[in-house]
């Protein structure tokens, strides 16, 4: 993988949690709804 090193040395901790019912919209895609919390420290 290659880029521009903007993100470079960046540091993150968090989760996920699931607040959502799993639903099938239709064959091959799935709709969930996540929750996502953390931090992240740019240099």
């Amino acid at each position: 993988m290659s880029g521009t090193g903007r993100y470079e040395g960046m540091v993150t901790t968090g989760s996920v949690k699931r607040v959502g019912q799993t639903e099938r919209i239709k064959p091959g895609t799935t709709k969930y709804c996540n929750q996502a919390t953390g931090t992240y420290m740019l240099k």
